[in-house]
């Protein structure tokens, strides 16, 4: 026994050095691997139509290690990661490395002039730090199509820690009209610039923190100012009011949604779907505000796809709240056939949004778009 247990302790240790410095852990040696993921690529004006990277004949390079789905929010995501064959290695400058040398056959350059005029863009992963480029750019003048054949990357580091990434294209090379083959270099370099940054703070760049600073808590304040200026008008006047007799009321000045009191106890026409969805509604509410909330303390961002993993998460604990707001709606205007009331509350939001993921996977799938959610996924 005490030698099993050593055995189990001893690969544990194993397992725990082994796994100690990589992309999970954020933390790098001297030399060690530095996995870029190639995720999709796709044009710029609809983000919704992505496709798999390596569908444009861009070089592979040595496959090493492979990425499969960690979450389920990555697989509904549509997030296709592929070793993108570039060798990069912490701390270690490289300059005009070559990834391959290939001959664009006609079909080839077809495909990358297409993604070029469409203004195609793709999108890679270092350290979890997602990066952009485009494929090439047409010249305004001429009208010209190229295609970058060059990236540089600028990597900055504190410490054994990757904080930023920047990318940059360049190395044009023209793409013609007529079938000719073309000879391609593709190559890239690395550049490791020390930084004082804190880890902590290397996705703040990407967040639009003046948007939630200033104009967000501007905008509420200015509503609730305007709302609270009027409600306070009308209670000085009811409590007005209160003091005259009945046929001193001015009973002409409320309209629109200040006549709502007189059918907030009218029971509606349709109580079992009217009440399945104000129990949703609520859900959604909460659901909302929960997830805000905990983005805001886990820093759920600063990982793949996990907003929509804990959505799923969440809608499921707060299913709760539909079921009581939408049963006890439901029991206060008079319903009795409560377990139609349960069935249609759980399945109303659910059964909607399964109807329009279907008709919009469906077209993903006729066009070979990486947004397309296989079906086992589906039903998981």
């Amino acid at each position: 026994m005490l030698y099993r247990n050593k055995f189990w302790i001893t690969l544990l240790l194993i397992y725990t050095v082994s796994v100690g410095a990589d992309e999970h852990s954020h933390s790098y040696e001297d030399g060690e691997d530095v996995i870029i993921w190639v995720n999709t690529v796709g044009p710029r004006s609809n983000r919704q139509e992505t496709y798999e990277y390596f569908q444009l004949p861009y070089c592979k390079g040595i496959h090493v290690a492979e990425h499969h789905h960690e979450t389920l929010g990555e697989a509904l995501l549509g997030m296709e990661l592929a070793n993108s064959g570039i060798e990069m290695k912490f701390l270690t400058n490289e300059q005009n490395a070559t990834i391959c040398e290939k001959e664009l056959t006609a079909k080839d350059v077809n495909l990358f002039r297409y993604a070029v005029v469409n203004n195609y863009w793709y999108q890679m992963f270092l350290d979890d730090l997602p990066v952009w480029g485009f494929v090439g750019e047409v010249d305004s003048v001429s009208g010209d199509v190229f295609l970058y054949t060059h990236r540089e990357f600028e990597m900055s580091y504190n410490d054994d820690k990757i904080v930023q990434v920047k990318l940059e294209s360049g190395s044009p090379i023209k793409l013609y009209w007529d079938t000719r083959d073309i000879p391609a270099r593709f190559s890239y370099s690395v550049k490791w610039v020390d930084t004082q940054d804190s880890f902590d703070t290397r996705f703040d760049k990407l967040l639009d923190t003046d948007f939630f600073e200033h104009k967000v808590f501007k905008a509420t304040g200015f509503v609730s100012i305007i709302l609270l200026r009027m409600l306070k008008k009308d209670y000085a006047r009811y409590d007005k009011e209160e003091l005259l007799g009945d046929l001193d009321h001015d009973l002409g000045d409320d309209y629109g949604w200040k006549q709502v009191h007189g059918d907030v106890f009218r029971a509606p026409k349709s109580l079992l779907l009217f009440s399945a969805l104000v129990g949703t509604g609520h859900q959604l509410a909460w659901l909302t505000l929960v997830i805000i909330l905990y983005t805001i303390i886990g820093n759920l961002y600063a990982e793949r796809a996990t907003i929509l993993t804990a959505s799923i998460f969440f809608y499921t604990l707060t299913s709760v709240v539909a079921g009581y707001t939408s049963a006890s709606t439901y029991y206060v205007y008079g319903g009795r056939h409560w377990i139609k009331n349960v069935l249609v509350t759980a399945s109303l939001w659910p059964g909607l949004l399964s109807v329009i993921t279907i008709i919009i996977n469906s077209i993903a799938i006729y066009y070979s778009s990486s947004r397309a959610i296989p079906f086992t996924i589906m039903v998981f």
